[in-house]
């Protein structure tokens, strides 16, 4: 145990105080599923990031008086699916109780960029995993092998929508892989990666006007439906001054086992015009 001496010391060099114990690490409750379908997966860029300053022990780091209440929100919204609850701290996933999970998390985000907290049932084939970003992104996705798609979608609403006057853009995605943060989208819209600096990689501003593509749901600003062509088409439900959920009328076809069909897209992008971003 000499390491966990000079671990202390470390510490206490760097005038860090707290308690100091062993875990158990355990092994991702996600491992035991085997998707047979695509699941709903949000994605949500808030207007600020949740931590400034560098990551690391020795940083100087300034939480968002936020910060705490989202992880709060995620781990909530994950423990909702059953099963134990775990959090991810640079790979080690330790099993811990729910009113405990949050202050994990946000000290995690003290020392890297993203904080994971997840849950499964194998044997009700149910599982739901969220990431919160240093810089404001969030990930929040569920997988149920009951094949009910719109109670899936209404749960995946509840975190798109959980505080919109605070978010630039949120949207779903329906993917049969766990999706851990923004950076996945990079190998789905791979021309947007491109662009200087990288959409994906960081809370972009771009974001309160503009969308990486059409989407079935998604949360949106009034300077995004001001860039739309026509909406018309479209169910679009003011939230809160400025920020509007807007749907596909059949959501259902978006999120099933085979997505929209070409054409539905291709309408969806006419639809929405100079809001989605051009990589050009």
């Amino acid at each position: 145990m000499r390491w966990l001496t000079v671990f202390a010391r470390e510490l206490e060099s760097r005038e860090s105080s707290g308690v100091i114990r062993p875990v158990v690490g355990v092994r991702s409750p996600w491992s035991s599923l085997r998707p047979v379908h695509p699941f709903p997966a949000a994605f949500i860029a808030l207007d600020e990031e949740l931590v400034s300053g560098g990551a690391g022990l020795a940083a100087d780091v300034v939480v968002s008086g936020s910060a705490l209440d989202w992880c709060r929100q995620a781990a909530n919204w994950v423990n909702e699916t059953g099963g134990d609850l775990n959090v991810d701290s640079r790979g080690l996933n330790q099993r811990v109780a729910v009113d405990g999970a949050a202050r994990y998390m946000l000290r995690g985000l003290h020392v890297d960029a993203n904080a994971y907290v997840s849950s499964a049932d194998a044997d009700a084939g149910r599982a739901a995993h969220a990431t919160v970003s240093r810089n404001g992104q969030l990930v929040c996705q569920l997988y149920n092998a009951d094949p009910v798609l719109a109670a899936q979608l209404e749960r995946v609403r509840e975190m798109l929508t959980a505080d919109p006057a605070v978010t630039r853009l949120g949207f779903v995605l329906g993917t049969q892989r766990r999706v851990l943060d923004w950076l996945a989208l990079e190998s789905r819209w791979p021309a947007l990666g491109s662009l200087t600096p990288p959409l994906f990689r960081r809370n972009d501003p771009i974001w309160s006007s503009q969308v990486p593509d059409a989407c079935g749901i998604q949360l949106l600003t009034q300077r995004h439906l001001d860039r739309a062509a026509d909406l018309s088409a479209w169910q679009v439900e003011e939230l809160c001054p400025g920020r509007y959920l807007v749907e596909a009328a059949d959501v259902e076809g978006w999120y099933g086992p085979h997505g929209p069909s070409e054409s539905t897209l291709a309408q969806a992008r006419s639809d929405f015009g100079a809001m989605i971003v051009d990589p050009a």
